[in-house]
């Protein structure tokens, strides 16, 4: 065969493996982007009913990056809203019982907490 051609084949075939390797990568890509969109849109829908905010009206026509900045600015804005009501109750900062409220009952934690010894092995195993 003639060496130009050889040497085409080669780069040809080179060329493909390159090809199948960046779409692999374009596979996974859009999967992560596919998790991130929906996580992403769970998130709005939970700060828009909680914060009242409307940040889901953007979500079709806009950037992951615009959300994330929108759903930011919300968070900062209730965390503002926070800090304000703490001062006016003069205490000024939060407490660990302000948010363990729903979970340090007697109920939750026999439910919720089990102890595995040290060394691993239970009884059950």
């Amino acid at each position: 065969m003639n060496p130009q051609i050889n040497a085409i084949d080669l780069k040809l075939t080179q060329y493909r493996k390159q090809l199948d390797k960046a779409e692999e990568i374009n596979k996974k890509v859009q999967l992560v982007n596919d998790q991130v969109q929906g996580w992403t849109s769970r998130i709005v829908q939970k700060i828009d009913m909680q914060f009242n905010e409307n940040i889901q009206a953007f979500e079709d026509n806009k950037t992951l990056a615009f959300i994330f900045e929108k759903v930011a600015a919300a968070v900062i804005k209730q965390l503002e809203n926070i800090i304000m009501e703490e001062d006016e109750e003069e205490r000024g900062f939060i407490t660990a019982k302000d948010f363990m409220n729903d979970f340090a009952t007697e109920e939750f934690l026999t439910k919720n907490i089990r102890v595995r010894p040290v060394s691993g092995i239970t009884r059950g195993d």
